[in-house]
Formats: structure tokens, C-alpha cells, sequence
């Protein structure tokens, strides 16, 4: 990773964020996109598991958001009120950073930062394996399953249950590995389907490109754009 801010990927010559405020473009592109405030304060209710799949770890700052927008609706439910509601966030990532960039990415967040602290050990101990291998990490109702490997050797091992995709494999001009039709294909499959909305799968990804939109849609996605973070015009969004 390039020492700079945005920061940017060697591999693909592109940047992990925006320029205009990594936080805000997970917010946005990610957590509105898939309706997640909502979703999770249903799940928090009903004591649900809720699983989201991500294509690209990266700095690991949509993870870290996304734990922290859990633990709010956690917080938001009353004192009470036993709550047995699990997240489970699977990723994957074939050139792990260095824990030193990630935390150097994360820094103007002290606050997400923070949560993605308690894996620095167990991210350091597999982020140089030189084959495929799962990390597991777990506290409190919090699981990460991050597979450190190309996406054709990780992806066939995600759960078959994913509430909520996060796209976020560079833009595929640059990384087409990432959006291939087969990598579309396994996203639809491992895609709850189910009547209860806030379970029922979704997506959501940066990119407006023609060919992600039909592949998914060729899958099985109802898809639709809308505004991009930003100053990006448009970006993709849909549902099983």
C-alpha cells in the first residue's frame, strides 16, 4: 500500500477509499445501500444472526464501521431486553496490508479504529501465509471469517446464507478477477432468500458498471442505481 491518504493499492493502482472520507463512502455506499440501520435494530428485536459477505477486506474499515453500527442498535434496545442477536461478517482478501498501513488508514477514525484493534493478532499470525487459509475472530456476538486467498479458492466457502453483500473489490476495470460471471454466479447462490424483509438478501457495491449490474441480475438480483458517494454519479444497489 502506497503511504498516502486516500490510500492505494500497488496491485491495482487504485484507492481503498475515497478522497472525500472512507468512513462517509461506507456509510453511504454500504450501510444505506443495504438498508442495515433498520435491518439490524429488526435483528437486535428478534434475536436474529445476521450474516454479511464482503469481496475485498482491504483496510478493513467497512468491517470495523459496519461492528460499530451493530453495537449501536445494540444499545438502542432496552436494558431489559435480552438480546441474542449475532453478526457474522465473511470477507476475503488475496494481498492483506500490513497491520501497520491498516491502523495508518484507520487513523483519522480513532473511534473504528478502536474495533478493529482486538484482531491485530490473529491478523498478524495469518495475514503471511503463502496459501489459502481462514481467519476466525470472535468477541462478544461479533464473528469475522476473513479468507486470506484468491476469491476463486475462498468464495466456494462462504455460508449460503448472506443477508448483505459489500462489493467492494476495486473498480473492475482494474481488478476484473473480482467480477467475473462465475464470482457473480457464487454471490447469487450463497444469497438468502427468504419472506422475512430484513433477512431477504441484498447487495450493494461502488460501481455503476453495465456488466456487474446484468450479471447480477442474470442471477437472480433486482437491481437498481442510484447516487453515488460524492461526486460519483451512480452506484448499484439490489435485492433477492
Amino acid at each position: 500500500m502506497q503511504q498516502q491518504h486516500p490510500p492505494v493499492s500497488q496491485q491495482f493502482d487504485d484507492v481503498y477509499f475515497s478522497a472525500h472520507g472512507g468512513l462517509a463512502e461506507v456509510q453511504h455506499v454500504f450501510h444505506t445501500g443495504n438498508n442495515l440501520a433498520a435491518r439490524f435494530a429488526a435483528c437486535q428485536q428478534q434475536g436474529d444472526t445476521f450474516t454479511i459477505g464482503e469481496l475485498g477486506f482491504g483496510t478493513g474499515l467497512s468491517y470495523a464501521a459496519t461492528v460499530q453500527l451493530w453495537q449501536q442498535a445494540q444499545h438502542q434496545q432496552p436494558a431489559n431486553q435480552q438480546n441474542n442477536a449475532k453478526l457474522v461478517f465473511v470477507s476475503v482478501e488475496k494481498f492483506p496490508l500490513e497491520w501497520s498501513d491498516m491502523v495508518a488508514a484507520l487513523t483519522p477514525w480513532p473511534a473504528v479504529l478502536a474495533l478493529l484493534t482486538p484482531l491485530a493478532e490473529t491478523y498478524q499470525q495469518h495475514s503471511s501465509a503463502n496459501q489459502p487459509t481462514w481467519l476466525t475472530h470472535e468477541q462478544d456476538n461479533i464473528t469475522l471469517k476473513l479468507g486470506l486467498g484468491d476469491v476463486a479458492d475462498i468464495l466456494p466457502d462462504y455460508p449460503s446464507n448472506i443477508n448483505a453483500w459489500f462489493l467492494d473489490g476495486f473498480t473492475p476495470a482494474k481488478n476484473p478477477a473480482m467480477w467475473t460471471p462465475e464470482v457473480l454466479q457464487y454471490i447469487a447462490q450463497k444469497t438468502m432468500r427468504s419472506t422475512t424483509p430484513h433477512l431477504n438478501g441484498t447487495c450493494a457495491t461502488f460501481t455503476a458498471a453495465s456488466a456487474v449490474r446484468r450479471g447480477l441480475q442474470e442471477n437472480g438480483f433486482h437491481m437498481q442505481k442510484c447516487k453515488g458517494f460524492a461526486f460519483k454519479r451512480e452506484m448499484l444497489m439490489g435485492n433477492m
